[in-house]
C-alpha cells in the first residue's frame, strides 16, 4: 500500500507541475540560448558513468563542438547514485536540460507526464534500417512514438565453462539448436555430478531483487508467460498466467535440487571459486570472465534454452532523448542534430570500448571483431538482430513491476508458493495502474 501512495503523490506532483508549468510557456517565452560567438546553444545532462565512459563522452563532446559553426553542447555530467533525483526534480521544477540521458525503462514515465519530445520525424530511414530492433522496442511509447534512442544494447545469455561442459559430456547448443527444457535439466545433472562443481547454474541473486525484470525475463517469455500486458495495462492474466506460473515453478526447483545457490550473496562462483559451470549474466562480465584470472578462452557465450516459446533474451540500454524543454527553446533542430551525431558510425565506433555494451548500429558490429561470426560475442549481436530480445515493461508503472517481481521472485526461491506470491505482485501492480490513471492514450 506504501508503494502506491508514494506513487500517486509522485504522479500527482509531476503532473501538476508540468501542466502548471506549460499552461504558461509561451506566454514565458522561453528564449533560445545563444553563446557569445552567435552559436545556439543546446544544453545536454548525462549520467556520470565509468571513468572510462566519462573519457569517452567527453572526446565526443569535444569533438562535436570543434566541428560546429552554429551550434555548443553544454554537458552537465551528474553523480549516478542522485542521477534520477536530479532529473525528477528537474522535472518539478520545469528546468529540464534540451536533451537528456536516460535508462531506457524510465523512458514511459517522462512521456507519460509530457517532459519528452517524440523524435521519429527526424530520424532517417537509413539510421532506423541500420538500428538494432529492440533500441526501436525500447523508446516506443504506446502512444506509437518514439521517445528515446541508444548508443548501445545490452547482451544477456548464459556465460558457460567450456571445460567443465567437456568434462560432464553436455552438448554445446547454438540459438540454432538449443536446450530444450528436458536437455537443459539433463545438463544441470550432469555438471552437478562433476566434483568441482556446488552449484551448476548461478543466477547472480546477489545482485538483488532488481535484476529479475531484466534477467529471468527471456525464460518467463520462452515458457509463453510476460509481467505485464501492454494492450489491457494489467498485470493480471499476464504475470500470473499458467506460462508464467511454470517459468518461476521452475526457479523453485532449481532451488530445491540445489541446481542454484537459494542464499547465494557471492559474486564470484562462475569466474573465480568456479563452483558453477553457468552464469546468467551479461555483457558487463565479458572483460572479467576471459581474463587471466578469470576463465580465460574457457568463457563462453551460449543461448538460454528454448522452454516452448523461442529462444529469448533480455534487452535494454541507457538512451538519449529531446525533453520539452528543446520545444519551449526552439532549439529541436539542433537537439537533432548533436543526437545524430551522438548515433553516428564514427561516434558508436568508440562505445565497446568505453563500456563493453553492444553498438545499437548493424553497421558498427560490422567494424568489430568480437561480434563477426565465430567472435566471443557474436551471439549477443546474433540474438538482437534475429528478433530474439524481449523488451522489458514499456509503462510507467515499471518502477513497481521490477520491485513487485523481484520480490516475489526471492520469496519464490525460499519456497513461498508461487501462485500466491505472483498473485499478490498482480494486485500491487494492477492498482497502482488503476490508482493512476494508467490506462494507455
Amino acid at each position: 500500500m506504501l508503494k502506491r501512495i508514494i506513487a500517486v503523490l509522485i504522479s500527482t506532483m509531476m503532473i501538476f507541475s508540468l501542466v502548471a508549468c506549460g499552461s504558461g510557456s509561451n506566454e514565458q517565452g522561453a528564449s533560445t540560448e545563444v553563446n557569445e560567438e552567435g552559436k545556439v546553444v543546446v544544453n545536454m545532462w548525462r549520467h556520470e558513468g565509468t571513468p572510462k565512459e566519462s573519457e569517452y563522452y567527453n572526446q565526443l563532446v569535444e569533438d562535436f563542438n570543434s566541428s560546429q559553426d552554429s551550434i555548443e553542447l553544454k554537458v552537465t555530467s551528474l553523480p549516478d547514485a542522485t542521477y534520477m533525483e536530479q532529473v525528477n526534480a528537474a522535472i518539478l521544477s520545469n528546468d529540464l536540460p534540451d536533451l537528456l540521458d536516460l535508462d531506457g525503462p524510465q523512458m514511459a514515465g517522462f512521456a507519460n507526464v509530457g517532459a519528452l519530445t517524440p523524435i521519429d520525424s527526424f530520424i532517417s530511414d537509413t539510421l532506423k534500417n541500420d538500428l538494432l530492433p529492440s533500441i526501436i522496442d525500447q523508446g516506443t511509447y504506446e502512444d506509437g512514438h518514439i521517445y528515446a534512442l541508444g548508443q548501445f544494447e545490452s547482451g544477456l545469455s548464459f556465460w558457460a565453462n567450456k571445460s567443465l561442459l567437456e568434462e560432464a559430456g553436455v552438448r554445446i547448443p547454438t540459438l540454432d539448436s538449443p536446450w530444450d527444457t528436458a536437455e537443459f535439466y539433463e545438463s544441470l545433472d550432469k555438471l552437478k555430478a562433476l566434483d568441482s562443481v556446488q552449484y551448476p547454474l548461478d543466477i547472480k541473486l546477489n545482485y538483488g531483487t532488481g535484476y529479475w525484470i531484466y534477467s529471468y525475463l527471456p525464460f518467463v517469455a520462452s515458457f509463453g508467460g510476460d509481467y505485464f500486458d501492454s494492450t489491457d495495462f494489467s498485470a493480471n492474466g499476464a504475470l500470473n498466467s499458467d506460462a508464467s506460473i511454470k517459468a518461476f515453478e521452475m526457479v523453485q526447483e532449481m532451488a530445491e535440487k540445489g541446481y542454484i545457490n537459494g542464499n547465494q550473496s557471492t559474486d564470484d562462483d562462475f569466474y573465480g571459486s568456479k563452483i558453477s559451470a553457468l552464469s546468467l549474466v551479461g555483457h558487463w562480465m565479458y572483460p572479467t570472465h576471459t581474463s587471466e584470472e578469470g576463465l580465460g578462452e574457457d568463457a563462453i557465450l551460449i543461448p538460454f534454452p528454448d522452454f516452448g516459446k523461442g529462444v529469448k533474451t533480455g534487452s535494454g540500454s541507457w538512451a538519449w532523448s529531446m525533453t520539452s524543454a528543446a520545444k519551449e527553446h526552439n532549439v529541436e533542430d539542433e537537439v537533432w542534430t548533436v543526437l545524430e551525431y551522438l548515433l553516428s558510425e564514427s561516434a558508436l565506433a568508440g562505445i565497446f570500448e568505453a563500456n563493453g555494451a553492444i553498438p545499437s548500429r548493424v553497421s558498427v558490429l560490422d567494424q568489430i571483431p568480437e561480434f563477426q561470426e565465430n567472435g566471443i560475442l557474436y551471439l549477443y549481436r546474433e540474438q538482437l538482430e534475429k528478433g530474439h530480445a524481449k523488451v522489458r515493461p514499456v509503462t510507467p508503472v515499471f518502477g513497481v513491476i521490477q520491485s513487485e517481481v523481484g520480490e516475489a521472485a526471492m520469496n519464490i526461491i525460499k519456497g513461498s508458493d508461487v501462485l500466491e506470491e505472483l498473485n499478490k505482485a498482480v494486485e500491487e501492480i494492477d492498482q497502482t495502474v488503476e490508482d493512476n490513471g494508467y490506462h494507455g492514450k
